[in-house]
């Protein structure tokens, strides 16, 4: 795609860079209704996002505009909802409980900020192994795999809600 600079003189004032930041940023809402959803809507729902992502991350280096395009609808759709809805998943998990969910959220936190630090690290230096991008962007869509993985294998953890004791709220008479 070409750049957004001035050319000749002349002021460029549509260029497909600032469309595509557009379309990243107006998909990025998907989350509204699902803060009273189901436990197991909302696991659909991550387990969604991730897949997104990872689709996202496949067709982000397509030369086709419109492949581009909707590579970056997806990427907007699972970047702007995905650490929402996940931790309302982590609030649904019936280990966890009201008693453990600020621990639980500061270390999915502290996770997640350690990806955001080696995820740039480790794809510039894929970049710099490479000489290009795409090995970095399936690296990606590994990782998105992997997130699905876990989040089935914990799949069966996350299927009931937690009561303020931690048990789940249907057993709480029962014990």
């Amino acid at each position: 795609m070409p750049a957004c600079r001035p050319a000749y003189g002349r002021r460029r004032y549509c260029c497909p860079e600032a469309w595509c930041t557009c379309l990243i940023a107006v998909t990025g809402t998907p989350d509204i209704h699902w803060p009273n959803s189901r436990p197991e809507a909302r696991r659909n729902g991550v387990a969604a996002l991730f897949a997104c992502a990872g689709a996202a991350t496949l067709l982000i280096h397509a030369r086709l505009e419109p492949v581009l395009a909707f590579g970056l609808v997806l990427q907007g759709i699972a970047r702007g909802s995905m650490t929402a809805v996940t931790m309302l998943t982590l609030m649904d998990t019936r280990q966890i409980g009201s008693q453990r969910l600020a621990a639980a959220g500061g270390l999915f936190f502290s996770a997640a900020e350690i990806g955001g630090m080696l995820g740039p690290l480790t794809v510039g230096f894929v970049f710099d192994l490479t000489g290009g991008f795409r090995a970095a962007l399936y690296l990606l869509t590994g990782v998105c795999a992997a997130l699905l993985g876990l989040l089935w294998l914990l799949g069966g953890a996350a299927g009931e809600t937690a009561g303020p004791d931690g048990r789940p709220r249907g057993r709480r008479g029962a014990s």
